[in-house]
């Protein structure tokens, strides 16, 4: 199996490999950052399950989370990626986080999930970044 990254591209022995990486990205002039996570969707989760779920858990686990309903959405170039997206702020630890998340699927049985994040309130500027992010998305093939 050919696995490929920005800066590598690998060989793997087996094609039994899953997927669990974390990409961060950081915007320092608008000091947020884009988290990308990768991982499976059971058999019979979708994408607003996923999140339902996740968001579950995580209300147990962090202070003062508040959360937008989840909607359906399409995102990318020409607006034909299915998505659902978000809007959530919580306390972890010390630190108030302000987030946008998206999820979406590259390939059957995977998920992709994008969170915007500051740890202020975002204002135009954020929200107008994070809507090129999403408007410039393509998916390229690879679960």
């Amino acid at each position: 199996m050919s696995y490929t990254t920005q800066e590598l591209s690998l060989q793997l022995p087996t094609e039994e490999v899953q997927d669990g990486t974390i990409n961060i990205l950081r915007f320092p002039a608008l000091g947020t950052s884009l988290v990308i996570t990768r991982g499976n969707l059971g058999a019979h989760e979708t994408l607003r399950s996923h999140f339902e779920d996740q968001l579950g858990k995580l209300a147990k686990q962090l202070k003062e989370m508040k959360t937008s309903p989840i909607s359906d959405t399409r995102v990318g170039l020409s607006g034909d990626i299915e998505a659902v997206e978000l809007r959530n702020q919580f306390i972890k630890g010390t630190e108030q986080v302000y987030q946008f998340q998206l999820g979406v699927k590259p390939a059957e049985g995977r998920i992709m999930s994008l969170s915007y994040v500051k740890p202020q309130p975002m204002g135009e500027a954020e929200a107008s970044h994070w809507e090129s992010i999403k408007c410039s998305l393509v998916l390229n093939g690879a679960g």
